[in-house]
């Protein structure tokens, strides 16, 4: 890493599925953002096809939801990296 601070966000429609069968519901979203000191810590990783995939710890800094009578409730959370990020040594297929 170049030693500069590294942010991203996400955003999506009422849960996260993190492998198909794992998914993070709205209040469990929350309380990850809410959760404060060593245990707000979250590990991520990131990739897409044909690219080495980069791994590292991050925290919630942010987080916003919206939704309407009409519509599915949306969020959108914003993360620090804390840490090193590391790179895989092979390309994601």
């Amino acid at each position: 890493m170049s030693g500069y601070d590294a942010t991203f966000s996400c955003q999506g429609v009422v849960e996260l599925t993190t492998t198909g069968t794992n998914v993070l519901t709205r209040d469990e979203i929350v309380a990850m953002a809410l959760t404060k000191g060593s245990s707000s810590i979250i590990p991520f990783s990131y990739s897409a096809p044909g690219a080495k995939a980069l791994t590292g710890n991050c925290v919630i800094t942010g987080y916003s939801e919206s939704s309407n009578s009409e519509d599915e409730a949306t969020y959108s959370l914003n993360f620090q990296v804390s840490g090193d990020i590391t790179q895989a040594s092979t390309a994601t297929s």
